[in-house]
Formats: C-alpha cells, structure tokens, sequence
C-alpha cells in the first residue's frame, strides 16, 4: 500500500484515513470545515475578477510580460516562502487605475493560499468597519497600504 503525505502544508508525515497525519487531524478537521467558506469567498472574488477594469489589463502583453519578470524576480511567496502556485498580489487595490496596476512597487508574490487568506482577511476587516458604522468612504482598509504591510514578510 502506498503512503500518502499529510495534507496539511510543509508537513513530512504519513497521512491516515481523512488525509492528514495524527498531529494535524484536528487542523485537517477545522480546515474541511472551512473548506466551503473558502469556496464561499473564492466566488466572491472571481465576481469581483470580472469586472471590466480588471479586463481591461489582465489580457495585455504588458500586463502579462511585467508579471513574469516579478514572479522570476521573486520565486517565493512573501508570506510563506512556498514556490508553487505563485500569484501576483496588488498591494493596494487598483480598482482601475493604469498606474497602480502596473506600478511595480505595488505588487508582490503570494501563493495561491496566503493570497486567499490576506484577500479574506481584508474582507472581514472592511467589514467589521461597515458593522461598526464607519462607511468605506471613511476607512477603507483595502486602500491603507500601512495596514497591509505590517503582516507581510519582507524576507
């Protein structure tokens, strides 16, 4: 019979019947638990990918050629240092603007799984300011580079 690795991320050990090893089946419990959630915001996001503006740059040569020379500049995500799935994050929101989409200084590395859970994150935290009463017009914490940048690992 072939041994299967634990699923949860860096982790060496022999994986048992759910797929993670004794240390983690808990984890892997709260993970499948979240699983859905995950999907949840995955869609959220995808709607959010659709928009024309985020159209308008995706597809160009430009766009395309500036995120291959970042992810050759930086094969490692800022957060974890994983060298697979590997995504360009846009630090500070474009939301349209030609600048800050190709500005250099505003994008970094993350896999597929941080770049999620820094997306989730901002969400909850915009969120949780909309519930208190402050309006995003007032504090959008998807706009406040200082916010982000105290979580992210810079080497």
């Amino acid at each position: 019979m072939i041994q299967k690795i634990c699923k949860y991320p860096g982790c060496p050990n022999c994986a048992e019947n759910n797929g993670y090893c004794k240390i983690h089946q808990n984890l892997g419990k709260q993970i499948e638990n979240n699983y859905q959630k995950i999907l949840k915001t995955r869609e959220r996001i995808a709607k959010l990918h659709e928009r024309d503006y985020l159209k308008k740059y995706r597809n160009t040569y430009r766009w395309k050629m500036l995120k291959k020379q970042i992810l050759e500049e930086h094969p490692f995500c800022s957060k974890c240092g994983r060298s697979d799935q590997l995504e360009v994050h846009h630090i500070i929101p474009h939301r349209g603007s030609e600048d800050l989409f190709f500005d250099r200084e505003n994008l970094i590395v993350m896999c597929k799984s941080c770049h999620l859970s820094e997306t989730m994150r901002l969400l909850r935290e915009k969120q949780k300011l909309q519930s208190r009463g402050r309006g995003a017009e007032k504090i959008d914490l998807l706009n406040n580079p200082h916010v982000y940048h105290s979580n992210v690992h810079t080497g």
